[in-house]
């Protein structure tokens, strides 16, 4: 599992066949409840910043949130038009990491902002239940096509989070549907150009350890899905108590399309064990962060200087053990302007923070 070099950073670029193939589609693309402003982007300067999207931002809808597994604290409502915020200027970001911020369709004016910046994106939709119309045919293929139009003119890495839930794959009854509907997802991520699918394995569940084989056929029948579209599969703590199943499955299946990804606020809400410990069991698998704060036993997920985990601590051992490794901003719009003002000030600075 991944004891050498990792693969390439893939930076998106559609195919010519699939370039032409979109132009079929303006009619449906046109008609989806979330659409991204026509208006010609500017062109990219050297050490520009993007102006705030204004009508890009404001004719964008997304329906309620605040049913969400992972709320970041959005609660809109199909009337509310997301949060208008101007973008800050490129941001001077600590050069051990590789940063990425979540995306959702509401959002999408903010991606020339995240090219420019040299920032990822993880696309998110699919585990935000409310975010997805009842009225598309095929979400997923709404999906894939809303994203394809609006990332046409940049190029920036992007991962891919699949459905919130795994728990159907381990019952038998439902496990073939579960994952055709799974691999439909991967199949709009690789149309996209995503690297990383990310997925929630949920190992805690009883029905994980039961069936033919448990987790590890499971997995490794979605691992041979990935694998044929050139994804790497990331599995992801939720409320695991501890890294070592995550860890032990990752070393049976040992393969370099496979990775774990440590969600550092699951890891503080629902494991008595320290970060560093998390950091130490996942070693070279380790190929994404999902990086928040917490406080109080919420599952708030707030700026990185806002909060009990001491952020800056978690961030000075991952730079040596893991350097390189992608770290997702994971959080709502405002939180990430205060995250990456904090990230300047205390990290990139080459501050610390001592006894917070």
């Amino acid at each position: 599992m991944l004891r050498g070099a990792e693969p390439q950073e893939a930076r998106r670029s559609f195919p010519l066949r699939r370039q032409a193939s979109r132009t079929g589609r303006t009619a449906r693309i046109r008609n989806l409840v979330h659409r991204v402003d026509p208006s010609p982007a500017p062109e990219r300067q050297a050490g520009d910043g993007v102006a705030a999207p204004e009508r890009s931002t404001s004719r964008c809808l997304i329906h309620s949130l605040a049913r969400s597994t992972l709320d970041y604290n959005v609660t809109m409502t199909s009337s509310d038009p997301p949060q208008a915020m101007p973008p800050p200027s490129a941001p001077s970001l600590p050069k051990a990491f590789r940063f990425y911020v979540p995306m959702l369709r509401a959002y999408s004016g903010y991606v020339p902002w995240a090219a420019n910046s040299q920032i990822g994106i993880e696309i998110q939709d699919l585990i935000h239940p409310d975010a997805v119309t009842p009225a598309m045919p095929d979400p997923v293929g709404g999906l894939e096509d809303f994203w394809s139009q609006a990332l046409l003119r940049f190029s920036l890495p992007i991962s891919f989070h699949g459905p919130a839930t795994s728990e159907p794959l381990y019952d038998p009854e439902r496990r073939e549907s579960a994952l055709a509907h799974l691999t439909r997802a991967m199949d709009a991520a690789a149309g996209l150009g995503a690297r990383y699918f990310l997925v929630h394995p949920e190992l805690r569940l009883p029905a994980a350890e039961r069936g033919a084989g448990g987790a590890l056929a499971v997995w490794e029948a979605v691992l041979h899905e990935a694998k044929a579209r050139n994804l790497v599969l990331l599995l992801e703590n939720t409320g695991e108590e501890s890294p070592d199943r995550l860890r032990s499955l990752s070393a049976a299946i040992e393969s370099p399309a496979l990775g774990l990804c440590l969600d550092v606020g699951h890891a503080h809400l629902h494991s008595r064990i320290a970060l560093e410990d998390w950091l130490s069991a996942f070693g070279n698998d380790l190929l994404y962060v999902h990086l928040y704060n917490v406080a109080g036993g919420s599952a708030l997920h707030r700026a990185l200087g806002d909060g009990e985990i001491r952020i800056g601590r978690f961030l000075e051992q991952l730079a040596k053990s893991r350097p390189d490794v992608r770290v997702c901003l994971e959080m709502d719009l405002g939180r990430i302007v205060e995250s990456l003002k904090w990230l300047e000030r205390e990290v990139g600075s080459g501050k610390s923070e001592g006894g917070r």
